[in-house]
């Protein structure tokens, strides 16, 4: 298996038993074949509509938006 990510991934740890990691998964994976995808726009339209949700509690980090897979 490869060592590195072949495009951006994260800089930092997470915990891969969260929703937030597997966003991260669906996000890397759709990229790979469609990067001008509306993933993370459809996201954020999502979360705003729905902000009593509780993202850490899903395992977002703190400035999760500016890690380099939610830059693209």
């Amino acid at each position: 298996s490869p060592k590195k990510a072949q495009y951006s991934w994260l800089t930092i740890e997470i915990d891969n038993s969260r929703t937030f990691f597997r966003l991260c998964m669906i996000k890397y994976l759709l990229f790979s074949v469609s990067p001008n995808n509306s993933f993370k726009s459809k996201l954020l339209e999502l979360l705003e509509q729905y902000p009593t949700i509780d993202i850490n509690a899903m395992g977002f980090p703190k400035d999760w938006e500016n890690q380099p897979l939610w830059e693209e």
